[in-house]
């Protein structure tokens, strides 16, 4: 990576680095204050946003503060391992932002909300193992971002993760990723965390992973209108989600959590299932489903949870789940089919 530093004549130059040699380097040269702001561990502000390059946050900073960064012209960051957090909007609209670095033995925990929001050029950020935590709309609208490796104790993905973003220009800007797998550790996937998701294809999730709820839209269409008065324009994105394997922990799938996913094929759930409840159009016109087995702990569903779905699909379930919702099976299109429960 290039790093600018400033030497001992006050004049800007470029340094080409390695990981290992990044933080040898003597960063306080390289960050001056009249460029960058630190207070009490906290880098606050960056004053130099309209400059184009390479930026090194140094030793001793513990966290990004919130809009440090934000609609700056930087197209790298490398980031120390002394840095434990970065807050919200920290990195938000970095438009020519491409990759993000973090030293080895990095401590970071938390991205928080809209940190790399609207980050449309990132293609590269290798997240450290020691991350816990990413925020409501973290990385939405990071269209160019087409892989994350999620460390092993990711515990919370929050709302909008890595959903797409409507930008003024009524442009739609989806996330680039097309496969996402997350570890055990996972215990949150908020709302929203995948609307819009246009270009992902599988998700997968580590057997025994802790996940209990997939909560409202996260795999949901967005949509906006553009144009004049007397001609409106309505533009959709839907999720191109093909194929998912959901955890055996989960016990709710909320509303519109699959809506219009018209792209699914597959939806298969983990052996020992503990699903309890599906909500209102949870998987609302997913019509490449052909064949869908309900885990035999299902005991409540919305009378809306398949609708527009066809004859030529089926769903297996129990004698005891289509007695409990006798009218709303027969209510369905689809082809219904009973199974009896495995025993142990």
């Amino acid at each position: 990576m290039t790093v600018s530093v400033y030497n001992d004549k006050n004049e800007l130059v470029e340094i080409v680095l390695d990981k290992e040699l990044a933080r040898k380097i003597a960063l306080e040269k390289a960050l001056d204050v009249s460029r960058f702001c630190i207070i009490n561990g906290v880098a606050t502000r960056y004053s130099d946003r309209y400059s184009e390059g390479d930026v090194a946050i140094p030793d001793g900073v513990t966290s990004i503060g919130a809009n440090a960064f934000s609609d700056c012209h930087l197209t790298s960051i490398f980031i120390s391992k002394t840095v434990r957090s970065i807050a919200s909007n920290a990195f938000s609209n970095c438009t020519k932002l491409e990759s993000v670095d973090f030293e080895q033995g990095s401590v970071l925990r938390t991205i928080d909300e809209k940190a790399f929001y609207g980050c449309t050029s990132l293609s590269r950020i290798e997240l450290p193992f020691s991350l816990k935590n990413i925020g409501v709309d973290a990385f939405c609208g990071c269209s160019e971002l087409s892989h994350v490796d999620f460390p092993f104790d990711v515990t919370n993905v929050y709302g909008g993760a890595f959903s797409a973003f409507v930008d003024k220009g009524k442009t739609i800007h989806s996330v680039g990723l097309s496969t996402v797998k997350f570890p055990e550790s996972l215990t949150k996937l908020g709302r929203s965390a995948f609307k819009g998701s246009q270009y992902l294809k599988e998700v997968c999730f580590e057997k025994g992973c802790k996940l209990e709820v997939i909560e409202k839209e996260t795999f949901a269409p967005i949509s906006t209108v553009r144009g004049s008065l007397s001609e409106i324009e309505k533009i959709e994105i839907t999720s191109g989600l093909r194929y998912i394997t959901i955890p055996a922990a989960v016990k709710i799938i909320e509303e519109k959590a699959f809506y219009d996913c018209k792209d699914l094929g597959v939806v298969e759930f983990e052996e020992g299932s503990q699903l309890t409840t599906i909500g209102k159009e949870a998987f609302f016109r997913c019509w490449l489903i052909k064949e869908l087995k309900l885990p035999p702990s299902v005991e409540t569903i919305s009378e809306d949870a398949f609708t527009h779905w066809e004859p030529n699909q089926t769903i297996h379930i129990t004698r005891t789940l289509y007695k409990k919702y006798k009218d709303f099976w027969k209510n369905l299109k689809v082809r219904v089919e009973f199974y009896r429960p495995t025993k142990g």
